[in-house]
C-alpha cells in the first residue's frame, strides 16, 4: 500500500514538474527541432545553431570564411542549408576554389544566394507557388532568383539559376533571427 501511495505521489509530482517545464518553454516561445542529432534552438542564432551540428561543417567553414557571420545573424532571413553530402556532390575544387582570397567576392555572392532576405516559412513559400501557378520566385539577397515547386512527391524542389535542383530535406527550423531550411544539393546562383 506504502508502495501504491509513493508511485502515485511520484508520478503526480514528475507529470507536474514537466507541465511547468513545458508550460515555460511555451510561455517563452522557445521551440526546439532536432537536426541531423542536434537540438537547434529557436532561442539562438542561425550560425550558432549551424555551428553546433556536424552536418554542416562545410558551410561554417564558408561563412567563417566569408566575413558574414555577424550578417547572417542578422534578420529576419530566411536560410537554404545545403548539408555536407551536397557538398561533397560538387566538382572536385569547387570548395578550395571557393576558399581562395582572389574568390572572396563569390564566396560571399554564394552564401547571400541561399539567403532570402525576408523570413518565409513553408505555408509561405506553399502560398507563393499555388498564387504562381505551380512556381514561386524567391528573391535572394545576392540579387538572384531561386525557382520554388512541389514535386510530383510532395517535396519543396528548388531551382537554381543554372537549372540544378535541390529537394528541402528539413524546413520551418526557427532560429532568433529568422528560419533555416535544410537541403540536399547546393544551390549556386550565376557568377559574373
Amino acid at each position: 500500500m506504502k508502495g501504491a501511495i509513493f508511485l502515485s505521489m511520484f508520478l503526480a509530482t514528475t507529470l507536474f514538474v514537466f507541465g511547468q517545464k513545458m508550460d515555460t518553454l511555451a510561455k517563452k516561445g522557445l521551440i526546439i527541432k532536432n537536426v541531423a542529432g542536434v537540438n537547434m534552438s529557436s532561442a539562438k542564432e542561425l550560425v550558432d545553431n549551424l555551428s553546433a551540428s556536424n552536418e554542416f561543417t562545410t558551410l561554417v567553414k564558408l561563412i567563417n570564411a566569408s566575413g558574414l557571420a555577424n550578417q547572417l545573424n542578422a534578420g529576419p532571413i530566411t536560410f537554404l542549408a545545403p548539408t555536407n553530402k551536397a557538398f561533397e556532390k560538387l566538382h572536385a575544387g569547387t570548395i578550395d576554389s571557393l576558399m581562395l582570397p582572389v574568390n572572396q567576392k563569390k564566396l560571399v555572392v554564394f552564401l547571400n544566394y541561399l539567403t532570402l532576405a525576408k523570413q518565409l516559412n513553408s505555408k509561405d513559400i506553399l502560398r507563393l507557388i499555388k498564387a504562381g501557378h505551380g512556381e514561386a520566385m524567391l528573391n535572394a539577397a545576392s540579387g538572384g532568383i531561386i525557382v520554388a515547386r512541389i514535386n510530383a512527391d510532395k517535396n519543396f524542389l528548388l531551382t537554381d539559376e543554372n537549372a540544378a535542383q535541390s529537394i528541402v530535406l528539413r524546413f520551418d527550423i526557427e532560429q532568433s533571427n529568422g528560419i533555416l531550411f535544410v537541403l540536399d544539393n547546393v544551390l549556386l546562383p550565376v557568377f559574373k
